[in-house]
């Protein structure tokens, strides 16, 4: 995915999980910030090593 690609996913799961905290899903709302900073760190990780994560997919 391009940087664009990911940090639109990152928001849009950032956003899901303000929803689960405002609604008072403490654990969803821990579960989703933890999958928005894997995926920046996958992104990193890739970016780094110059892989290409649609590979991945």
């Amino acid at each position: 995915m391009d940087e664009m690609t990911v940090m639109t996913c990152v928001a849009h799961i950032r956003a899901a999980a303000k929803l689960c905290e405002d609604a008072g899903m403490l654990a969803c709302w821990a579960n989703l910030l933890g999958v928005a900073d894997q995926l920046l760190e996958s992104a990193d990780i890739a970016a780094t090593v110059g892989t290409d994560l649609r590979r991945d997919i």
